[in-house]
């Protein structure tokens, strides 16, 4: 990449005017590179000499979601895939940005059409499974699964999605099934390793939930999510010491469902209180 980046940047100093193709090269290369602020710079260059160049706008989206800004890299996404829908990466990259910021609805249309347009469309497929599971919608995410599976074929991450759907449906046998399936198929992945101790936590299994959960964060050490979950299994079996730490990363944890309150006095960590005062406050409603 650092190559190509050169010889473009030594085109765009021999060539002037510089053409649309030279500049749709230069967004394309400063994206790849990480250059986000070049890469919005030229896509929209581009677009200004060529309204209907479907590249540019997909390059400008792919910059903007990079630098957070969700609402303007689905509008970008949303008019590349206007100019090019037959364009598949456009479809998917437009989809996740309006579920990114919330607007699911239109996220599942447009994944629905995609399907509608080509039934082999299997990243669809399983965007929109996700997107129902998310949603609690749970048959109709069950079938899209089903449906990928035709579409994708034994894939073990799609084994361990339809686990963690069935313990949401309390079909706790069918939810070990899959997981087994695929931990046989890649022994030791985190993710299916983390739904299987969801699954043992479920099922008041906490010894071996607590086992799955450190299996699953030796490979990813610092997982906020999974340590939280840890916490509640450690505390569930009365192990209050060690599930009281492991707690501590809930306010690493994105979704955690209260906000971190934040005061001027310090956090109490357990020294003596004579002559002070304690203020306790509540968590999770």
């Amino acid at each position: 990449i650092k190559e190509a980046v050169e010889d473009i940047r030594t085109a765009m100093k021999i060539e002037r005017p510089q053409s649309a193709d030279l500049l749709t090269l230069a967004a394309r290369a400063a994206l790849q590179s990480g250059r986000d602020d070049e890469a919005i710079s030229f896509a929209n260059q581009v677009i200004k000499m060529r309204p209907c160049a479907d590249q540019a706008y997909g390059y400008l989206g792919g910059a903007l979601r990079r630098k957070g800004n969700r609402a303007a890299a689905a509008e970008a996404f949303g008019r590349a895939l206007r100019l090019n829908s037959n364009r598949r990466t456009y479809r998917l990259a437009f989809g996740q940005e309006l579920e990114a910021i919330g607007d699911t609805g239109r996220a599942e249309r447009v994944y629905r059409h995609g399907l509608m347009v080509d039934g082999e469309f299997g990243d669809a497929a399983l965007n929109l499974a996700n997107l129902l599971h998310r949603g609690e919608r749970y048959d109709e995410a069950l079938a899209l699964y089903r449906q990928t599976q035709k579409i994708m074929g034994v894939k073990p991450f799609l084994f361990s999605n339809i686990g963690a759907l069935l313990r949401k449906m309390d079909r706790y046998g069918e939810a070990h099934q899959n997981y087994r399936r695929s931990l046989c198929m890649v022994p030791g992945d985190s993710g299916a390793l983390y739904n299987l101790a969801n699954l043992y936590r479920a099922e008041d299994e906490l010894d071996a939930a607590v086992r799955t959960y450190r299996l699953a964060l030796a490979a990813q050490p610092n997982h906020a999510e999974r340590h939280w979950n840890l916490s509640l299994a450690l505390l569930a079996a009365g192990r209050l010491e060690e599930g009281f730490e492991e707690y501590e990363w809930r306010w690493k944890y994105d979704d955690f469902p209260s906000r971190r309150r934040t005061f001027t006095a310090p956090l109490w960590n357990g020294e003596s209180l004579e002559g002070k005062t304690l203020l306790l406050h509540t968590e999770q409603g």
